[in-house]
């Protein structure tokens, strides 16, 4: 298993961005497990799930910082 944590600034989190939905759906979706606060997260996927869990996160931010909300507990 490969482990992830990840923090942000409160800017971001006031622009929409919640790193516990991030890392916890991209983890899901990539045979792994995560979550934590909207400031800061992490998360474990199999080493061979590496590359699409980091792009699909990537993904996640960019939608969130363009205002659309992907999780349930977006900016709580």
């Amino acid at each position: 298993m490969a482990k992830f944590s990840a923090r942000t600034t409160e800017s971001a989190v006031q622009k929409g961005l919640n790193l516990g939905d991030v890392m916890r759906l991209a983890s899901e979706k990539f045979s792994g497990n995560g979550g934590g606060h909207n400031i800061a997260a992490g998360s474990q996927v199999p080493i061979d799930q590496v590359e699409g869990f980091i792009k699909y996160a990537d993904e996640l931010v960019g939608k969130q910082l363009s205002g659309e909300k992907i999780g349930s507990h977006n900016n709580s």
